[in-house]
Parts: structure tokens; sequence; C-alpha cells
């Protein structure tokens, strides 16, 4: 179950993008900050 677990986070990480955590770090919880892409994910 761990082992599922870390690899299904993984994905997720990964596939999320670089440009999303970029956001994610520099704004925050200030949603409205956010880019098009990211505002479409969340």
């Amino acid at each position: 179950i761990v082992v599922n677990l870390v690899i299904m986070s993984l994905i997720v990480v990964g596939g999320v993008g670089f440009l999303v955590w970029e956001d994610i770090f520099t704004n925050k919880l200030k949603f409205c900050k956010y880019r098009l892409l990211q505002n479409l994910l969340f």
C-alpha cells in the first residue's frame, strides 16, 4: 500500500508541471493571481 501511494504521488506531482509549482510557491493561497492553467486545474 505504501509503495502504491508513493508512486501515485510521484505521478501527480510530476504531472502537474513546474510552472504550476512555481505559481504555488510564489502566490501561496492567492488563487486569483494564478495563471489560467492553474485556475483550470484548481
